[in-house]
């Protein structure tokens, strides 16, 4: 079994990110809004095993807040604690880039996602209703948010 590395994506990575969409997301991405994301030179981790990407982030950052845009990870490949390891990756470059807070919406029939998020620090702030496309309608979000250094946690 080969080893999983961490790495930054690049966007030579957009069609394996895309097929991951596809295969993870009811609402995948699209190629040219995967490059786009890629060109801007936002946060996009990538989790790579045999030459095949298994796992990845991407991040939208601006001065001292970034919004969570996306984490997946192949259904065979999860629960290895591979999220987990892309968030605190993240948690890192994003503090030492002077970022104080990380939000994130997910959905809320996503069980898995928000107790993997309470684990990692995040807090529940609210619920954005009929937010996601889901099958025959429209799916509520909840709204999160972690802190990522201690003089924001103090100003709240």
């Amino acid at each position: 079994m080969s080893r999983i590395q961490l790495r930054p994506l690049s966007l030579d990575d957009a069609p394996q990110l895309l097929a991951l969409e596809q295969t993870l997301f009811d609402d995948p991405w699209s190629l040219p809004a995967l490059e786009r994301f890629l060109q801007r030179g936002d946060p996009a981790l990538g989790l790579e095993e045999g030459g095949q990407l298994v796992g990845y982030l991407l991040c939208g950052k601006g001065a001292d807040e970034a919004d969570l845009l996306r984490v997946a990870v192949r259904a065979e490949k999860r629960r290895r604690g591979l999220a987990v390891k892309l968030l605190q990756h993240l948690f890192k470059a994003l503090e030492s880039a002077g970022v104080g807070a990380l939000y994130l919406e997910v959905r809320l029939s996503n069980e898995a996602a928000i107790a993997c998020y309470q684990g990692q620090g995040f807090e529940t702030l609210g619920v954005r209703k009929q937010y996601y496309p889901a099958p025959g309608g429209r799916e509520d979000a909840m709204l999160m948010r972690r802190y990522l250094n201690a003089a924001e946690r103090a100003a709240d």
